[in-house]
């Protein structure tokens, strides 16, 4: 059967100025200048059918154009759910709607947007697309939708309506294992604290292991209503006595960090997942080629490993992870994972070997190694910590992965620093890393920290 399809094209947003008019007041009149550039509306989010497409909005933000999803029985809808913010200080915005055509022979198009969009808030509206009529052949309709905006001007604009947060308030970003959004209310100085996740352990153990995650710290200056992402890194896979804990694989955690495995006596545990807030979404790796949109990065610890006394990974965080560890003393075959720095990823540090799968990359830690050779597909290994560069994975299960390094050289962050355990400090301003010796289960500032790892974000004022 063919597949039967509408295109449907929606070109959004002119704006008019008609109704910014002078004010009369009490004391005679004043003639209201209009301030072209502090009135800032913009469409600052879309989904069509539940699913979130950044994309479909242009660079200038004043445009949507997008595609519906396949409309083949009569009574399909599609949908979008679009955002409009208005980010200016001394305007309202009246708003209304008008699409043309509204209504064909196969479709008709409805719009929901509320009348008035106040100044420094948002609203939301969807435009819902219904086939009407059964389409025989493949079929192209294209609408266009005129949102207009009509600024109105505010009197007696209060700073405390423009911003209702107090200095020092905080807003917490713990782990959920998927991307998370923060959108301030209030422009001005915001600071931003991050905490890489812990590399995987062995809970059945009274070991105490390391691979603690990083912490890093900077202030940034935002604008309100604009959108920051955040990605909370995931502790490493470890074993905690459910399951088989041999001839198995570990799975890194969250935002980058690397597999580990485990064979006979000896197990390699995942490493652990970087944490960073960004501009636009995305994971950490997905920043290779636009770092310029990178605010802030923790980087990851290096997978654990669990063979008679145990073996630290490398800690995640400053100018460069933190080496992985071997328990057998052996020069031309170290097999430990060393840590990720701030232009490549951390390697297994065999002599003469080359093992691509452990190799540390941007925002990704690497792989242990499996042995195509072994009649058995596995070599223990522990997998590296995520982070701006990863850590590198180990080849054995006695030897332990590197830590991810952190990331605070983006210009636009001020007052910043990161931190690491037992780590080598620097003193350039753009990787500024100071070593500590405190760790936690809990986000406490400077310190390291075990487990998942954690985001928070304090408003500052102007």
């Amino acid at each position: 059967m063919k597949k039967r399809w509408i295109l449907v094209t929606i070109l959004f947003l002119s704006i008019g100025f008609a109704s910014v008019t002078a004010v009369l007041t009490i004391t005679g009149k004043v003639n209201i200048n209009f301030d072209d550039e502090d009135y800032q509306v913009y469409f600052s989010d879309a989904y069509l059918d539940d699913v979130r497409h950044m994309e479909f909005i242009d660079d200038t933000r004043k445009k949507i154009t997008f595609t519906t999803n396949a409309l083949t029985s009569v009574g399909d809808t599609s949908i979008l759910k679009y955002e409009v913010t208005n980010n200016s200080k001394q305007y309202d915005a009246e708003v209304s709607v008008e699409c043309t055509p509204s209504e064909t022979d196969y479709y008709s198009v409805s719009n929901s947007l509320t009348e008035r969009i106040n100044a420094q808030s948002r609203e939301s509206g969807t435009i819902t697309i219904e086939l009407k009529k059964v389409v025989l052949e493949e079929t192209e309709e294209t609408f266009t939708c005129n949102l207009t905006i009509n600024a109105t001007s505010r009197e007696d604009v209060e700073e405390s309506l423009l911003c209702e947060n107090e200095i020092n308030h905080i807003w917490n970003f713990d782990y959920t294992g998927g991307e998370q959004e923060f959108i301030p209310d209030c422009a001005g100085n915001y600071k931003l604290e991050v905490w890489g996740a812990q590399g995987g352990i062995d809970t059945t153990s009274s070991f105490t292991f390391q691979g603690y995650g990083g912490y890093a710290i900077g202030n940034v200056k935002l604008e309100a209503n604009q959108r920051i992402y955040i990605n909370v890194g995931g502790q490493g896979e470890g074993y905690t006595g459910v399951g088989e804990k041999i001839n198995r694989d570990y799975k890194g955690g969250y935002n980058g960090g690397g597999n580990g495995g485990s064979k006979s006596s000896q197990y390699g545990f995942g490493g652990g997942g970087a944490t960073h807030i960004a501009l636009e979404m995305g994971l950490l790796s997905e920043f290779e080629s636009k770092k310029e949109n990178l605010l802030i990065v923790a980087g990851g610890g290096g997978g654990n490993s669990s063979y008679e006394n145990k073996v630290f990974g490398g800690s995640g965080g400053g100018i460069q992870g933190g080496n992985g560890n071997n328990i057998v003393v052996n020069s031309a075959d170290r097999y430990y994972g060393t840590g990720g720095t701030q232009e490549q990823g951390g390697d297994d540090s065999t002599s003469g070997f080359q093992n691509d799968r452990a190799l540390g990359t941007f925002g990704q830690g690497g792989i242990y190694y499996r042995d195509p050779y072994k009649e058995f597909n596995y070599v223990s290994g522990a997998g590296g910590g995520g982070g701006y560069y990863g850590g590198g994975g180990s080849s054995r299960g006695h030897a332990s992965a590197g830590g991810g390094s952190g990331y605070i050289g983006n210009d636009l962050l001020s007052e910043k620093a990161m931190y690491c355990y037992n780590c080598e400090p620097n003193g350039e301003v753009k990787t500024k890393t100071i070593t500590t010796e405190s760790f936690s289960q809990e986000a406490q500032s400077m310190f390291a920290k075990q487990g998942n790892g954690y985001a928070r974000i304090t408003y500052l004022g102007k």
